[in-house]
């Protein structure tokens, strides 16, 4: 593809703790959902699981499960939400900048850009590179909504934690989601919001978030991201000059998924941090 565009932005840095959702099949842990998509065979650069860091960006992902098979080979007719938790720090790859949202840019010239950035092989999928390396990627997939992507094989390996947070069923005519279902909070174990759709419309999201908001249940606002590396502001935990090309700093950065009041004042200083 040539020469990188000046607004491609592509590092490395360390996540710790993280947090994340994934929209799976009827599987009930994100390890099952990883298992059973690593056996499809579609080796590509970008064959991975990919889970986002708002729930809003997650729930766009529950029609996809209707046309998805299961390992018995049958139509999903559950697809559950999972939030996800790490239990290590994640070594991860930044790819940022309007050519990752492009549609009009072939996938394959994006993998190059990230191969050619980091010396990989040019003859070998992006995300298994990656994953034999032990690093997730972390793409922004619009201006203001980021993936962090692993490869299956690294994902099997990583500790890390996932519960039910909604569950949604699918129309028994229709590949629409009917009905879904999510705990109120952990004490009213038989109090849910239930909502029964009487034709195919698509169950409404807005719904579902402030159900799980009433739960606990809440994601992160990534898109100042880029602003709080850039600002190199030690106290939330980021640490390097910016992330410019040459492609040679490390960066840590604290992830925190939740945020409980009062936020610690630690976390002030950086706009990527506080209730949103």
């Amino acid at each position: 593809m040539g020469t990188a565009p000046e607004d491609v932005r592509i590092e490395e840095m360390t996540l710790s703790p993280v947090k994340v959702f994934k929209v799976l099949g009827s599987e009930e842990t994100l390890a099952e959902y990883n298992a059973h998509m690593s056996r499809l065979k579609r080796p590509s650069d970008w064959k991975a699981m990919y889970t986002q860091f708002m729930l809003d960006h997650a729930l766009g992902t529950v029609p996809y499960r209707w046309d998805q098979n299961d390992k018995q080979g049958e139509i999903y007719s559950t697809a559950n939400l999972v939030e996800v938790s790490f239990l290590q720090p994640l070594d991860v790859v930044v790819a940022a900048g309007p050519i990752f949202w492009d549609a009009a840019v072939p996938q394959e010239d994006k993998a190059e850009l990230v191969k050619s950035a980091l010396q990989l092989e040019a003859e070998m999928p992006l995300m298994a590179q990656l994953g034999q390396q032990q690093k997730a990627l972390l793409m922004q997939e619009t201006e203001a909504e980021w993936e962090l992507i692993f490869s299956h094989e690294h994902l099997a390996v990583i500790p890390h934690d996932s519960r039910i947070v909604a569950s949604f069923q699918k129309s028994k005519a229709w590949p629409v989601t009917a009905t879904w279902t999510t705990e109120l909070t952990e004490s009213a174990e038989t109090q849910k919001y239930v909502m029964t759709l009487k034709s195919c419309n698509i169950v409404d999201d807005d719904q579902v978030l402030r159900a799980l908001s009433e739960a606990g249940v809440a994601g992160v606002d990534t898109s100042s991201v880029l602003s709080c590396l850039e600002k190199s502001c030690g106290s939330c935990g980021v640490y390097g000059s910016s992330m410019i090309i040459p492609y040679s700093y490390t960066f840590v950065l604290t992830f925190p998924m939740f945020f409980t009041n009062p936020i610690p004042a630690i976390y002030e200083t950086c706009p990527f941090y506080g209730p949103k």
